[in-house]
């Protein structure tokens, strides 16, 4: 295995990635610890803690978060039992996005075949990435594990702190040494892309049905693995070792895979195309949908899937929310209100049109992505009309959001109603509260369009926007701050 020169290649990615790095860094460590000042007043009285520890108990909720441990339910373990999953699925989307970044985009991109020009190693590259997906997710979970205590929350001590912070780190690291795999595997970026997020999801969906139903089948994936550490309580460490052990097995298989296959080209044979192209692609519409297919199949499933989660708990909303003044005030209803179910329903629309417009920013901005990796001189050089291409985005994101409302109200709608012993909530309804977040959608959608056409360079403010919008809808009903604000 020829490594030469790859702390060079390492030192060169570090400067490349600093702020892209930075970014995730900080991401990571809030969403990890951002939450811990603010647990005591969710949690509330003893009596209240125990009433939360029974809801936290009901199949629907450990489907959503993973199992309750521990004799006694703290503050500590209900943190663990809440942010184990899902801090662990944001760590394990850093470390697919990282990787590809770093091996078949920059193939795709012509850098590795640049670099391979120079005196390097053909694993050196392979080698520098290992190191920074693994300097990453450790320094992510160590900063997790160190700054959680610091707020001095009953029984989130270092110990258990370390041990989340670990847990995440491994979880992120076993994902890394996944995709460093499938690159060698998939012939393109968008492939390996959506082949790991895919894994990613099976990895989420095998351990919401182990939990519930099949321990055993929660402990073969890596968000199964983290559930079993259990902070503040056992603060187990064989399932980080286990991870590990995982990740260098997984690492060495992709060093074999990538000495096998030529640069550029995936081990998984390529279907030829059909010997002409469809009509539906002679046009500028047709080549926009056939771009952006992929990506709204993909969040389309994951809006659903999300939507009849959030809709699993309406069965038992009423006594989770009478149990925490905290998450009277995030789903804004009142002590004591006789029927939450309007105001908890509106809530959780607002925040599942946040996440359907995700996919709607992404099919906006693809043109932009286009048009750097020069795709776009091909097709305007020829009678392409650029206002046609640019409305077919703009179409494309319009229809999704309607798309992805509607699956969203639909998901959430029917399994609500399946689980709600009294006064089921209408399918028909959810679908109505759903379709009015429908302009917001639209509104990112124009905005990254905008900046897609007149500023490249600030389309991250979309996502910004977006971030901020998320924070406002979620706790604004929990922050002291002017009514304006959120009407921003």
């Amino acid at each position: 295995m020829d490594t030469t020169n790859w702390t060079k290649l390492f030192r060169f990615a570090l400067r490349r990635d600093r702020l892209y790095l930075t970014l995730w860094l900080v991401g990571l460590v809030v969403l990890g610890t951002f939450f811990v000042p603010v647990f005591p007043s969710m949690a509330g009285t003893a009596a209240e803690m125990a009433t939360l520890g029974e809801m936290m108990a009901n199949p629907a909720m450990v489907a959503m978060c993973g199992p309750k441990y521990g004799d006694e339910y703290t503050l500590g373990i209900m943190y663990g039992q809440l942010m184990l999953v899902w801090v662990g699925l944001a760590f394990a989307a850093f470390g697919i996005l990282l990787v590809i970044r770093h091996t078949r985009a920059d193939e795709e991109a012509g850098r590795l075949e640049v670099l391979g020009s120079l005196p390097v190693g053909r694993s050196a590259n392979l080698i520098a990435v290992t190191l920074l997906a693994v300097l990453a997710n450790l320094v992510s979970g160590l900063l997790i594990g160190l700054i959680m205590p610091v707020f001095g929350v009953a029984t989130i001590d270092l110990a258990g702190s370390l041990v989340m912070g670990l847990a995440f780190g491994a979880c992120g690291l076993a994902f890394s040494a996944v995709t460093l795999v499938i690159v060698q595997v998939a012939a393109t970026s968008r492939g390996a892309t959506g082949l790991s997020m895919a894994l990613m999801g099976a990895s989420y969906l095998v351990r919401a049905g182990g939990d519930v139903s099949a321990p055993s089948a929660s402990l073969t994936v890596p968000l199964g693995l983290i559930e079993q550490t259990e902070p503040f309580y056992s603060n187990s460490l064989w399932p980080i070792a286990v991870m590990l052990a995982g990740s260098a097995v997984l690492a060495v298989v992709a060093f074999l895979l990538n000495r096998a296959r030529d640069l550029g080209l995936g081990l998984l044979p390529q279907r030829p195309g059909p010997a002409h192209a469809p009509r539906s692609l002679s046009g500028e519409w047709g080549l926009t949908w056939r771009l952006t297919r992929g990506t709204l199949i993909g969040w389309g499933i994951t809006v659903f899937v999300v939507a009849a989660s959030y809709g699993s708990i309406m069965g038992d909303m009423d006594s989770f929310l009478n149990s925490s003044e905290m998450y009277q005030q995030v789903m804004q209803v009142t002590p004591g209100q006789a029927n939450m179910t309007p105001a908890v329903v509106a809530t959780l629309m607002q925040i599942m049109a946040i996440v359907g417009a995700i996919p709607v920013v992404l099919a906006v901005h693809r043109l932009a992505s286009e048009e750097k990796k020069s795709r776009l001189d091909q097709v305007l050089g020829t009678a392409a009309s650029r206002t046609r291409l640019y409305a077919g985005h703009a179409l494309i994101a319009g229809v999704a959001g309607l798309a992805l409302q509607v699956l969203s109200g639909i998901g959430f709608g029917a399994v609500a109603h399946s689980v709600m012993a009294t006064d089921p909530v209408s399918v028909g309804l959810v679908l109505k509260v759903a379709l009015s977040s429908l302009p917001a959608l639209w509104v990112f959608g124009g905005l990254g369009l905008c900046l897609v056409g007149w500023a490249k360079g600030a389309t991250p403010v979309t996502w910004v926007y977006l971030a901020v919008s998320f924070l406002l809808v979620y706790l604004g009903g929990t922050l002291n701050i002017p009514a304006w604000v959120p009407k921003l």
